[in-house]
């Protein structure tokens, strides 16, 4: 399995389920895109950059000599979720299944997501990313889940507070693709693979950030007694059944 990370979060905010996955006998590939976390990159020069680094992380897979004519299932979640349905349509000699969860239609409708208001400035944004990169990484994830060959899972939240449904889980459920397998969870927010208490949990602790952003304290700093990791990072059992389910059909 390549894994493809959310924005900003690095692959370490997924070792939990990176972990699983392992369990289920898969090896993974999990890295941090260029800008993110622990990558040597300076910074993110925007979201496209997901789709540059998965094509270095195509390369770099072709010439492991341990992976030699095996199959690579393609996995990411948001930022990572969109970045995995590019992978495996343009690498399908290499992918043959893909799994997304909870991503973003395109790299200019993920402003839109966020802040629907904005949507009278579609064309400067998509002009202002062609400046920077290739129109080939300025693709719609649902384009090309409408147009993928292999098996793909696509699993979203039915509450999902951080992409806005019209940019989003409206446009994928409209998708008619025999190999797409929907699966959308009632309740469930941006991260569905985890428990409700686990996203609940969640959501308050970043809220404590927000207001202390709001109040502009600087100095506030989670410390690591002050988190539940084993409840934060609570994976639901019933979502990870589905996908092992899924990878072994």
């Amino acid at each position: 399995i390549v894994f493809f990370h959310g924005f900003s979060a690095g692959h370490y905010a997924y070792l939990d389920l990176i972990h699983r996955l392992t369990k289920m006998n898969y090896d993974v590939i999990a890295f941090d895109n260029t800008g993110c976390c622990i990558s040597t990159g300076k910074c993110v020069k925007g979201l496209a950059q997901g789709d540059i680094d998965s094509e270095y992380i195509y390369k770099f897979v072709k010439e492991l000599k341990e992976y030699k004519n095996k199959q690579i299932i393609s996995m990411g979640h948001s930022w990572g979720g969109h970045v995995s349905t590019t992978f495996a349509k343009d690498h399908s000699d290499l992918v043959n299944k893909c799994v997304t969860i909870a991503p973003f239609d395109n790299n200019c409708n993920l402003y839109f997501a966020f802040a629907p208001f904005f949507k009278f400035l579609k064309p400067f944004i998509y002009l202002s990313n062609l400046t920077t990169f290739d129109k080939k990484h300025l693709r719609s994830a649902k384009e090309n889940i409408q147009n993928i060959t292999i098996p793909t899972l696509y699993i979203s939240g039915d509450n999902d507070k951080t992409l806005n449904k019209e940019f989003a889980l409206n446009l994928f459920e409209k998708i008619d693709n025999p190999l797409l397998t929907k699966l959308i969870l009632k309740d469930k927010g941006h991260q569905p693979y985890l428990t409700l208490r686990a996203q609940k949990y969640m959501e308050e602790k970043l809220l404590i950030v927000v207001n202390h952003t709001k109040k502009n304290n600087k100095s506030f700093v989670y410390k690591p007694a002050d988190i539940d990791y084993d409840l934060i990072n609570e994976l639901d059992e019933e979502v990870m059944e589905n996908i092992y389910n899924f990878l072994n059909k």
